[in-house]
């Protein structure tokens, strides 16, 4: 899960394949949803893993980068669901 901190993605996309398939993969092992806050130059921020309900979103800071703007963070994260 490490070396999810050392991802990109290009700004402009929302996840590469190689992002999602790794996180599919750690998901399917660990048997819990996992996801990856992704910042505005697509730096990976925070590695995330929850439970089969969801996820908890950690506390962010609050301030901004400049008056008006968002924080800039996207999710990606996959849903886990067990087969009977």
């Amino acid at each position: 899960m490490e070396r999810l901190y050392r991802r990109k993605v290009p700004p402009r996309e929302v996840v590469t394949p190689e992002l999602a398939r790794q996180l599919a993969e750690i998901s399917r092992e660990v048997n819990r949803q996992v996801g990856v806050l992704v910042n505005r130059s697509g730096a990976v921020t925070h590695v995330i893993v929850g439970d089969a309900k969801g996820l908890l979103i950690p506390e962010l800071p609050r301030e901004r980068g400049a008056r008006g703007r968002l924080k800039g963070l996207r999710l990606i994260h996959t849903t886990w669901t067990t087969v009977p």
